[in-house]
């Protein structure tokens, strides 16, 4: 799926929205340049006992949705800094088979959640 995803769409970069993070609080967005560290799934280290990850990042992207977000009337966060969303299981998974080249569609990837 993500080779016909990448070929059809030829995306600028991928936003993925990941529900593996469920909450009634702020949404968030990563800002940074550059996505890299090691995924490890909490919840089941077993599985996913570390994914690694490097992609690049897109901050204009990024502080465009937090204001388009803030514009809809959402409680929005941006993240500057790899600190909070680092290695998240929802939007790192399914990166690795849209973007596996970790091309970031030309542009980059921003994660959100």
């Amino acid at each position: 799926m993500g080779k016909a995803l990448r070929e059809a769409l030829r995306p600028d970069l991928w936003v993925i929205v990941s529900t593996h993070w469920v909450s009634t609080f702020d949404w968030f967005t990563t800002c940074q340049p550059q996505h890299k560290g090691l995924c490890v799934a909490q919840e089941a280290p077993n599985l996913i006992p570390g994914l690694a990850y490097n992609y690049r990042g897109d901050p204009e992207f990024g502080a465009a949705l937090v204001d388009a977000w803030k514009e809809a009337g959402h409680r929005r966060r941006a993240q500057r800094g790899a600190e909070l969303l680092v290695g998240l299981r929802g939007p790192t998974s399914p990166l690795q088979y849209l973007d596996p080249s970790r091309r970031g569609g030309g542009r980059g990837a921003c994660r959100s959640c």
